[in-house]
Parts: C-alpha cells; structure tokens; sequence
C-alpha cells in the first residue's frame, strides 16, 4: 500500500491531509489502537526506526503527510515513544500502549488514552457526553486557530474516539492496592482488613511454631 490512507470503512482516502490544528491528534483512538497492535505483532516492544514503524502501518515513506500525522497521533494518545539511537529516529510503544493491548480489561487504560490529547481532555470535561450544537463547537475551534476543514476532522475523531473509549458509559477508575501489616492478636490467627473491616481467619494457623506472632502482609483494595 502506498502513502494512500485507508479510512476506518475501509476505504481508500485519495484525498491530500487537509488543513489542521497540530494540536490534536488527526486519527480516533481506534485507528490509532488498530496500529499500535501492527507495531507490537512486527516489533514486540522493541524499538524500531520510524522507517520500519510506518513501513509496518502502510506507508511508502516515514515523510508522507498520513505517516506523520500516524506518528503524532499515537504520541499524542500516550501510545508510542520516541528516541534517539546514533542519530536515528526510534518509536517504541509505551507501557500504557502494552496495558490496552494485553490486559484482559483495557476499559481503563483506553479511557486514558482518549483523554490524553489536552484538547479532548477539556472538551468532556466542559461538555461531557452532552456537545453544543455545531455552531458553537465550530465559533470555538475557529477561535483556536482551526480551520473549517479542520473543525470537521477534529470533531469526527473527537466523536469516534469518546464512543469507543465508552466515555459516555461512565468513567472507570481502577481500585489501587496497598500492602499493610497487620499485627496477630492471637496466635495462628490472622487478621484481614478489607475496606476500614476487620475479619478473622480462623483456619489460616501458621506453618509452624516460629511463625506464630508474625506480622502478615497482603495487598487490600483501598477507594
């Protein structure tokens, strides 16, 4: 495939990039998940020069107007890193890339992805799942520099990824883990805290006599 772009239909876009704030990133969420997931089938996360990167995606050459704008997407998303090795031009996917494309449940770390460009991220906290009418999204963007054509890309990517980031569906927020230790009050019983409860594990004696007294340690979800 040459430098021809491939629309999420599955089309073959012919038409030159058109004109856009560099501020956003010029490919949905979807799109730009769909590449990284190329990159790590070819590359794992190994760093790889820009050339072989886009070379992966599709394009003739890394200096094409559509392998660019791929490129700063997926910076853009916390997607792909850059370096520099003898001079040459690195990408690497970037952990939170690994955590979408090999957790079980990515729901979150998509999410975070989506909100990553600043322009998205001030857009749902504004208007949530809930947007103005054209008019006053087109009055705002044309204040920050867009340009119509401009208007209409970013809001069809912004619209693309909200819906396939689930945004509207709610925000998830990952419980996190702390380890604490939590003193015996009797011999070869150990006490559990869960959420600010206390519980007492009558059957979990320790392995031997030496034990007894211990402070056990366990990693407890905390809100």
């Amino acid at each position: 495939m040459s430098e021809q772009a491939t629309t999420e239909s599955g089309l073959v876009d012919r038409r030159k990039p058109r004109g856009r704030s560099p501020n956003y990133p010029g490919i949905s969420l979807g799109t730009a998940i769909d590449k990284a997931r190329k990159l790590y089938e070819s590359e794992r996360r190994h760093a790889a020069p820009i050339s072989v990167v886009t070379s992966i995606w599709g394009y003739s050459s890394p200096t094409t107007g559509y392998a660019t704008v791929a490129v700063a997407a997926l910076k853009k998303y916390g997607l792909l890193l850059d370096e520099k090795a003898d001079g040459e031009r690195l990408l690497r996917l970037s952990e939170l890339a690994m955590d979408i494309l090999l957790n079980p449940e990515p729901r979150e770390a998509i999410q975070q992805a989506a909100l990553l460009p600043p322009l998205h991220k001030e857009m749902w906290e504004t208007y949530g799942s809930r947007l103005p009418s054209f008019d006053t999204l087109r009055w705002m963007l044309v204040k920050r520099g867009f340009t119509e054509s401009g208007v209409q890309d970013f809001l069809r990517v912004y619209r693309e990824t909200i819906t396939f980031a689930k945004l509207d569906a709610g925000v998830v927020k990952r419980k996190r883990s702390v380890v604490v230790a939590v003193p015996l009050r009797c011999a070869g019983v150990r006490q559990v805290t869960n959420r600010g409860s206390v519980q007492w594990l009558a059957d979990t004696y320790p392995p031997s006599w030496r034990d007894r007294g211990r402070c056990h340690r366990r990693a407890v979800p905390t809100n």
